[in-house]
């Protein structure tokens, strides 16, 4: 990149903060850490579709089923109420769908 093209620098930053994030979604600790999160959050209103979840969850994350884990964070931020959802949620639920399974 040439001095003073300011653009095609930010254009290259860019590109690389995308990819960056894109391999780090593909990473068994962030989805670890998502689960973990939803785990939690769950905790304090579950219902009898989260709790089978959350159980099935538990199974992929002991025996590092981790495809399977990505589909259960998935379903589990569906079921957030909408009110619950964070920016954060959905950029996640945004992020579990682009991922290769």
């Amino acid at each position: 990149m040439n001095a003073g093209d300011d653009e095609a620098a930010h254009n290259k930053l860019t590109q690389l903060e995308t990819l960056n994030r894109e391999t780090f979604v593909q990473t068994d600790d962030f989805i670890k850490q998502v689960f973990v999160s939803l785990y939690y959050r769950f905790q304090e209103n579950p219902s009898s579709e989260s709790t089978l979840l959350i159980a099935r969850g538990t199974i992929a994350f002991e025996s590092g089923n981790i495809n399977e884990l990505r589909r259960i964070c998935g379903g589990l931020i569906s079921l957030l109420p909408e009110g619950d959802q964070t920016q954060e949620d959905e950029q996640i639920k945004r992020m579990l769908s682009n991922v290769n399974l």
